[in-house]
């Protein structure tokens, strides 16, 4: 269950980003930290299938719960990177 601790951080972290986009106006340091967010997501994904192909385990629990962050990860680079966009188009720097 350790494992999904970061996973469920990089969400609270995109809510809050998500909130902030609504709710102040948009400026570089929310994209940059959009970015920020987006490449440690990315390298999660990473670690995560590392973790899946170098330290493989026979419990099927390790599976479920690597694939459950993979699914997280994925979603939420999905979701960071249409914020990215929106916070983009409002900044007029594209």
């Amino acid at each position: 269950m350790k494992i999904l601790f970061p996973d469920f951080l990089l969400w609270l972290l995109s809510i809050v980003s998500l909130i902030f986009y609504f709710s102040y106006k948009v400026e570089l340091s929310l994209i940059y930290g959009i970015v920020f967010l987006e490449f440690v997501s990315l390298i999660r994904i990473g670690w995560v299938l590392y973790r899946m192909v170098v330290r493989r385990k026979q419990n099927v629990s390790f599976y479920v719960i690597s694939i459950l962050s993979l699914l997280m990860n994925g979603i939420n680079g999905i979701c960071l990177f249409f914020i990215f966009l929106l916070a983009l188009g409002f900044t007029g720097s594209h």
